[in-house]
């Protein structure tokens, strides 16, 4: 008979009958093998198989049936199943140690939470407690992402109100982004900003372009784009009290425009800079009180992303930098000098990235995470001290052709979390278990009728709720 026996310096022994010992594993890791062990030798019915002439195997515990228990490679692996007294008890009441740990731990070794990282949101969390203190403080948001973000009213406006409450900011620190770059001929689908106000509003809007859709290195990787002399953008319902408007555009060598206020004299602007460039440009005469702004057209091609209205008191300024229908590749894809400088200009804080529903109609998991990879590299090169929040979206209801699971996503999205030492968010967990659970017409409709996007109503609360109770552990 062949027998596992349990000393104080093996983990287990292999024995004949005699008590010879032909196999054992010290607790030290040490492998011993007897050595009258010859190329095959048979004890009870098992069989020590050390033949050379099997490539790659050192010795086998093979059964009478051929079936390998046990073998050791010459690379040094050994595989079978061990069951040490330790391992028994780790395993607890689970049928194995892989089954208790795969519950509270994925494949990659991250805690399977819906949050992951919140301790390294520390800007966020030194700005609010020094707000609650009553000490002077801005915190600068940018929600970076696709049509989920780019629709201010599906989570941005609602987290950009939680911050400016008494609980959080306790202030406003101004707008933020508004982006002059729309989606839909005649210059529907403007990007805007996280309010309705300032609003934006062309004279014509068949003039101008949508060629420019995430596609430049602004902000939001938005503009649009126009050669028809004296057309012009409006933003209107500027606050009160702010400090600055900065104009955002891409230089196309041969651009001019003139700005006035509140419908008052006219400033003249030359749209100089390298050909393709980012540049910002600070605008003169802001009033004091609310106003309207209106840039139009004087000669050549201009080329408008959008502006920044700051204020200097303290709270919360949000930038909401979302373009409708945009994958991860298409803000890898833009110049990353230009790109960085845009966002440095905006000076954020914390930075929110939500991407991934468009990427799983058409862009492989592989290429997300690396066109993800590389927006985090370039955030972290333009504001080393800038913090970064990754918001994975759920699974939608869509009946469209996937390339793969949402879930494959949002696995992609932590690893990198968890190598770059941000912070992460995973909506599903915070929506349910599979996308019947919270679609559009269930007994919990957080989604809209058209199964792609939250319902701004329900979903973008959920989402909103999630986003400040990791940001301000309210």
């Amino acid at each position: 008979a062949v027998q596992l026996v349990d000393v104080p310096v093996y983990w287990w022994l292999l024995t004949d009958a005699s008590g010879r010992v032909a196999l054992g594993v010290l607790k030290d890791g040490s492998i011993y093998i007897a050595k009258a062990l010859q190329s095959v030798l048979t004890m009870g019915g098992v069989t020590l198989d050390a033949s050379w002439s099997q490539t790659g195997r050192l010795f086998a515990v093979v059964d009478s049936a051929g079936r390998i228990g046990i073998e050791l490679r010459e690379d040094g692996t050994l595989t079978g199943k061990i069951e040490a007294a330790e391992v028994v008890a780790a395993r607890g009441s689970r049928a194995d140690l892989d089954t208790r740990l795969s519950v509270t731990l994925t494949d990659y070794g991250y805690a399977t939470r819906y949050v992951h990282g919140e301790w390294l949101l520390r800007e966020p969390r030194l700005r609010i407690r020094k707000r609650q203190m009553s000490e002077a403080q801005q915190l600068v948001v940018a929600a970076i992402g696709d049509s989920w973000t780019q629709a201010g009213d599906r989570y941005c406006k609602t987290v950009w109100t939680g911050l400016k409450a008494a609980s959080a900011m306790n202030g406003d620190a101004g707008p933020g982004w508004v982006g002059f770059g729309f989606y839909n001929v005649g210059g529907t689908g403007i990007n805007a900003g996280v309010d309705s106000t300032p609003g934006v509003s062309f004279s014509n809007g068949d003039d101008w372009a949508i060629t420019d859709y995430n596609a430049v290195p602004s902000p939001d990787i938005c503009a649009t784009r126009t050669s028809v002399v004296g057309t012009s953008i409006t933003v209107s319902s500027g606050p009160a009290s702010c400090s600055a408007v900065k104009l955002f555009y891409v230089a196309t060598g041969s651009g001019s425009i003139q700005y006035r206020w509140n419908g008052g004299g006219w400033n003249g602007l030359a749209l100089s800079g390298a050909v393709g460039s980012l540049q910002v440009a600070t605008l003169t005469g802001l009033p004091a009180g609310t106003w309207s702004l209106e840039i139009q057209t004087v000669s050549g091609t201009c080329c408008l992303a959008g502006v920044d209205v700051q204020k200097t008191t303290d709270g919360v300024r949000f930038h909401k930098l979302g373009g409708s229908g945009s994958r991860t590749t298409h803000w890898a894809a833009v110049s990353a000098s230009d790109w960085q400088s845009g966002l440095a200009a905006l000076a954020p804080n914390l930075v929110v990235v939500c991407l991934g529903t468009n990427d799983q109609f058409g862009t492989a998991v592989a290429t997300y995470k690396a066109g993800l990879q590389t927006m985090i590299d370039r955030i972290r090169a333009a504001l080393p001290s800038t913090d970064i929040l990754l918001l994975a979206p759920c699974e939608n209801q869509s009946v469209s052709v996937k390339t793969a699971p949402m879930a494959e996503y949002q696995a992609a999205m932590f690893e990198l979390a968890v190598a770059n030492r941000c912070a992460a968010l995973n909506l599903q967990h915070v929506f349910g278990d599979a996308a019947a659970d919270y679609a559009f017409g269930s007994t919990r409709p957080w989604f809209s009728s058209d199964t792609i996007h939250p319902d701004p109503q329900t979903g973008g609360r959920v989402i909103a709720d999630a986003i400040l109770r990791v940001i301000t552990s309210l």
